[in-house]
């Protein structure tokens, strides 16, 4: 990602983004990918489409896109198509992420370990009755 949005280094990408910019491109990225990935997918996709349309295997079988896929790309298969339910529920917890409401209310968020040892030590500090200077 850091080579096609911000054409830049890993290190590059984290001084000049924030985790907020980081984050929206990844999910733009699952929805949309871009990139390498696209163009051999879209390769496969062609090459078994004229593949099948010239008569397919000589076993008679057609030719699928996961077999014509660059061997570093055979375990990422392509994309099933999302129901709706699947696609609210992911804009539901995007929009949840990004810190916006669903239906008008804010759901509750989750309680953070470190945040709440960081908030009981500030409670104890404060109970604690405070040391006399020599």
């Amino acid at each position: 990602m850091c080579r096609t949005v911000y054409h830049c280094g890993l290190k590059e990408l984290l001084r000049r983004a924030s985790i907020d910019d980081v984050r929206e491109w990844q999910a733009e990225f699952a929805l949309e990918p871009w990139g390498e990935i696209c163009v051999d997918f879209a390769g496969a996709q062609i090459s078994a489409m004229v593949g099948n349309a010239a008569g397919g295997k000589k076993s008679g079988a057609p030719y699928t896109v996961a077999e014509l896929l660059p061997p570093w790309r055979r375990e990422q298969q392509p994309r099933q198509r999302k129901t709706s339910k699947e696609v609210m529920s992911w804009l539901k917890g995007y929009t949840i992420a990004c810190g916006g409401k669903v239906n008008g209310k804010r759901p509750p968020q989750p309680e953070i370990p470190a945040a709440k040892r960081r908030r009981e030590k500030q409670a104890e500090k404060k109970t604690q009755p405070k040391r006399q200077k020599r």
